[in-house]
């Protein structure tokens, strides 16, 4: 048994457009005979085409919006590629052949062709999935009807099921009856299968054992999908949903803290939600136009010191086709808190420490009790662990209670009780992370 490369076939060099795409009406008065043995003309299926070099025709699918996916033998290196769909002629950007792609040998049959342009059908998806022994196969080529090599042109369609699957093959077998095979001129073109509820492409037409018709040989897409994604820098469809490309609407983009306007002091949390109706793949914090913080899965929240001032926070959403999406708020940082000010956070403080003493939260400071040296009249207390604290600010309409130091709040000496709530007074609070 002989294996054939189902190959390139001679044909008459077509007019081909210079730039942009052009009429492809020919394309048909030219090939007036059948394809695929035992095929019939399709005329649905609009993602597949002729992929055409000098002097030579292969079939091949759109994937993407300019991704397309044929056999690696289809692609002439040096040569131009063009894709011949929707009735014009769509020119080649680059051709790439599976970088594992050897000849003679038959293995990764896998070629890659991206168009300058997009044209306007809908591209088919590619499986992940490899079919099932037994499964339905719809066979979809441009090739010949016989081993003579006469039919090729017309875009014929196809029914089988697989026969046989090996590490990268699915075996399709026989040509009598209802079932159709490939032949020459078939190559690169798909095979489909119903998998999970989607029209996926499960295979490119490769070889063929014997004469056209007995067995026909495609690759299977799903072991070749991640370098098919690489290849097609990320436009291509897989099991049914689409390429990642074909997206124009950016994220939706929500700051939630702080709000506009706000006065802040110290570490700031900025927090956003960020919706798409495909994926958020990334959030870029930017405090006035500068990076400042990047995330690639939510929750969307960061922290960031800034100096006193005024301050824009911008918060940038992006999904995987590169649309973006933001929101922003203008905010005032306050220089830190004095002894004696509100604070609900150490970092508020110019001292570093917010005090939480008697129901009341100020910045404080450590102190010595031999000198009783705090501020506002504020009396040095202990705070446990030999650390020592200037208690809250006493009021100046107060007088002092004379006597060996200041009486905080202009009171007794403090109890035991009181002196307790102090070990709870230190900086114990946190912004949480």
């Amino acid at each position: 048994m002989t294996i054939h490369g189902l190959g390139l076939r001679l044909l008459l060099v077509l007019p081909l457009a210079a730039c942009g795409p052009e009429s492809g009406s020919d394309l048909d008065e030219m090939y007036s005979e059948t394809a695929l043995v035992n095929g019939t003309t399709d005329h649905g299926h609009e993602s597949v085409g002729a992929l055409l070099t000098n002097g030579g025709m292969c079939t091949a699918t759109l994937v993407g919006l300019r991704t397309v996916l044929t056999a690696a033998h289809c692609i002439q290196p040096g040569q131009k590629h063009r894709f011949v769909v929707a009735n014009s002629y769509w020119q080649a950007e680059s051709a790439q052949r599976h970088p594992s792609y050897a000849p003679p040998s038959t293995d990764n049959d896998l070629g890659l062709v991206l168009l300058k342009q997009a044209p306007p059908v809908k591209y088919s998806s590619i499986s992940t999935t490899p079919p099932t022994v037994g499964q339905a196969l719809t066979l979809v080529g441009y090739g010949a009807t016989s081993q003579s090599g006469t039919g090729s042109g017309t875009k014929r369609v196809g029914y089988n099921k697989v026969s046989y699957l090996s590490g990268q093959r699915i075996m399709i077998s026989g040509s009598s009856g209802s079932n159709a095979n490939l032949c020459f001129g078939d190559s690169g073109g798909p095979t489909f299968a119903e998998i999970n509820g989607h029209t996926v492409q499960v295979g490119v037409h490769s070889t063929i054992a014997g004469t056209c018709g007995q067995q026909g040989h495609d690759i299977r897409v799903d072991i070749f999908a991640e370098w098919i994604r690489a290849t097609a820098q990320g436009d291509v469809s897989e099991d049914g949903k689409p390429s990642p490309l074909d997206d124009t609407s950016p994220p939706q983009v929500i700051i939630t803290a702080p709000t506009e306007g706000a006065s802040l002091r110290g570490e700031i949390e900025v927090t956003a939600e960020i919706r798409d109706d495909r994926e958020v793949i990334a959030a870029e914090l930017l405090v006035d136009g500068k990076v400042q913080g990047n995330r690639s899965d939510p929750p969307y929240s960061f922290s960031v010191g800034l100096e006193s001032g005024h301050h824009t926070i911008r918060v940038v959403g992006h999904d995987p086709a590169g649309n973006t999406g933001h929101d922003e708020v203008g905010i005032t940082i306050l220089l830190p808190a004095r002894f004696g000010e509100q604070c609900d956070t150490n970092d508020v403080c110019a001292s570093g420490l917010c005090g939480n003493y008697d129901g009341r939260a100020f910045c404080t400071q450590t102190c010595d009790p031999a000198t009783s040296a705090c501020p506002d009249r504020a009396e040095c207390l202990p705070a446990g662990g030999g650390l020592y604290v200037c208690g809250a600010p006493v009021d100046p309409q107060q007088p002092s209670s004379g006597g060996s130091g200041c009486a905080v709040g202009g009171g007794p000496v403090p109890s035991l009780s009181l002196l307790l709530g102090l070990l709870l007074f230190l900086g114990l609070r946190r912004r949480s992370q």
